[in-house]
């Protein structure tokens, strides 16, 4: 009897298993998908992140107008401290933010279901910070 194969019979070209590294951006950009599904449900972040900076700059700009005059700046309306300001101290709610999400999934009790995946622990670590990197950029 002949025996017949339909998989390849080369050592070089047996099927291998799959590297650690062929999906990372796949379970990151999974991880990071399932976040940002998180966030349009709840409007928090969205208003901490846009919202406020906003009414900040609104007061600040008032604030550092008649400052940059003062420093020589005659054109000046204020703006040129206070929207950059804002942007670096609202950043740093970012930091909050992903310790945040982290922890909710402890709370949630699917933490474990996550570390369960495939995905690594820096994969995960990765895919929660890029939803709310994301999200503060656009």
């Amino acid at each position: 009897m002949s025996e017949t194969t339909t998989g390849p019979t080369d050592a070089s070209t047996a099927a291998r298993p799959p590297s650690r590294r062929s999906g990372a951006r796949g379970r990151i950009w999974a991880v990071t998908l399932q976040d940002l599904r998180l966030m349009r449900a709840d409007y928090s972040f969205l208003v901490i992140m846009v919202l406020m900076p906003l009414v900040v700059m609104g007061f600040l700009k008032g604030a550092f107008a008649p400052a940059m005059v003062q420093l020589g700046v005659p054109d000046a309306n204020g703006a040129e401290q206070a929207v950059p300001g804002a942007a670096v101290v609202f950043s740093f709610f970012l930091v909050g933010n992903v310790g945040y999400v982290i922890f909710r999934e402890h709370g949630w009790h699917t933490w474990v279901r996550l570390r369960a995946s495939p995905a690594s622990t820096s994969e995960i670590l990765a895919g929660k910070m890029f939803a709310p990197v994301l999200s503060s950029v656009l």
